[in-house]
Formats: structure tokens, sequence, C-alpha cells
């Protein structure tokens, strides 16, 4: 009986983890209560976490999430486990990475305080300054707790702070947009587009995230003498793209080329004197 017990008991300690304190474990939600979370790490004892630490999806039993270990035992006997610190160590490792490879993170701007905005990234709270914030214009109610991207420009590893860039990230973001619609554009083919000005010798029409010239003499088969004759700003049009010049990023467009010369083979329609 007592070898039946000792066997019983090293299978028992053999199925426990060996956690550490600092270290970052895999937890299973068991129980949820009106303030805190019942979690079981595989150790002998269970942890509890108070519930405001959880998002709303992540609050569900059976569901594995990584926690904090604090302390392996704490007055209660219970271990000690945190999920806002294993998000924020996580968080903090991911920023590092991202900012060596230039990669843009996603993050709420949570307050707006004196000279930007604080903003929380992956649980990181980060500053972003009103000169890179690219909000000029744009009401608190539609900045704050809204998701944006951002280029982080400067971290300071001792203070895990980082510094933000809204601004940036949207430049970014736009020189990708145009990279992947250089490698996708072809002659002859018919892209949709908006009118974004307007001059004497033509029209500039944006083509999903790059910009065209439609010449006044591509624009009609008859003579016409202002482009406004033919288009109008914000007017949704289809074009052709006659030409691309990657190096100097231009692009030349045609309207009245999707549509037949009504000049060619004129004479076999008509007969002179008809």
């Amino acid at each position: 009986m007592a070898t039946e017990k000792s066997v019983m008991e090293q299978l028992y300690n053999q199925s426990i983890k060996i956690i550490q304190e600092g270290q970052i474990v895999k937890g299973k939600v068991v129980s949820i209560r009106p303030k805190d979370v019942l979690v079981d790490v595989g150790f002998k004892s269970e942890g509890i976490v108070s519930i405001v630490q959880f998002s709303k999806e992540d609050v569900e039993v059976g569901k594995e999430l990584d926690f904090f270990v604090e302390c392996i035992e704490d007055d209660s006997g219970l271990i000690g486990l945190s999920r806002d610190k294993a998000i924020r160590i996580q968080g903090w490792d991911k920023i590092v990475k991202n900012a060596k490879d230039g990669i843009l993170v996603e993050g709420r701007p949570i307050k707006k305080v004196k000279g930007g905005f604080l903003v929380d990234v992956m649980g990181i709270e980060g500053f972003l300054p009103a000169s890179l914030s690219a909000f000029k214009g744009v009401s608190d109610k539609n900045i704050l707790n809204k998701v944006f991207k951002f280029k982080i420009i400067k971290i300071n590893n001792l203070r895990h702070s980082i510094i933000l860039s809204h601004r940036e990230a949207m430049q970014k973001e736009k020189e990708e947009t145009k990279e992947k619609i250089w490698q996708v554009l072809k002659v002859g083919a018919i892209h949709s587009g908006t009118v974004k000005a307007i001059t004497d010798f033509g029209a500039f029409v944006d083509i999903g995230g790059v910009d065209g010239l439609l010449y006044i003499t591509d624009m009609s088969w008859s003579k016409i003498s202002h482009p406004s004759e033919i288009v109008a700003l914000q007017d949704k049009i289809d074009v052709v793209i006659l030409n691309l010049d990657k190096e100097s990023g231009k692009i030349s467009l045609g309207l009245k080329q999707r549509f037949p010369d009504p000049w060619a083979d004129i004479e076999t329609k008509y007969s002179v004197g008809s």
C-alpha cells in the first residue's frame, strides 16, 4: 500500500510543471467569478487573476493564455499570476523587434496630453508628438480609442518607453501601396480612378494610390477647349494606361482610347460628295 502511495506521489509530482518566478507560462481559464478568474498553469496550486486584466474575448472557460509568474505561492497558498505583465513583456519584445525591422505597429491613442497623445501599443504606453500625429483638424472623439498604424521612431530600453509617428506610418503605407500598384500596372490595361485635380492641359487621376496624367488630347476624339468639358473633380472614371515610367514615377492615361476612333476607315464609310 505504501509502495502504491509513493508511486502515485511520484506520478503526481511528474505531472507538475517546473515553474519559476519571473517566467511567462501558459495557463487555462478554469473558472470565472465576478471579480477574478481562476487559472490552471499545471502547477500544484492554481492562480487567481483580477478580471480587469482580461479583455472581453479572453474571459472564457477553457481558453489558454500567457501569464507572468509573480510568486510561486502567495499568502493564500495560490500561485501569483499576472496577465497584464505577460502582455507588457511580450509586447515589449515584439516592439523592439518591429522597431529594428521597421515594421509598423497598431495602437490606440488613450489620452490627450501636453504636446501630443499617449498611445497603447501591445500593452506598452507610447508617446505620439502632435507634430508627428497627422491628426490636424481631426476631433478627439475620432482619435481616442481608435486603432491607427504607427512607426516606432525611438526606443528607451531602460524606461520601456517609445516615441511614435503616425505621419511616417502613413507615408510608409503610401509608398508600399505605390510599389504594389506599380507591380500590377500594365500598358493597355483599364483602371478605375478618381479625378484629383484639373489643369489647362489635362487632369490628374488617382488610380488606387498613384496619380496618372490624363492629357486633354487623350480625353475625347472631338476637339475640346478645356478638360472641365469632359471631367470634374472627384469624378469616377475608367482610364486606359498609355505609358509607364517607373523611374520618373510618371503614368500617362487615356480616356478616348476606350472607344473606337470615329475617324478610322472614314473613307470606307463615306464617299466624296455624300
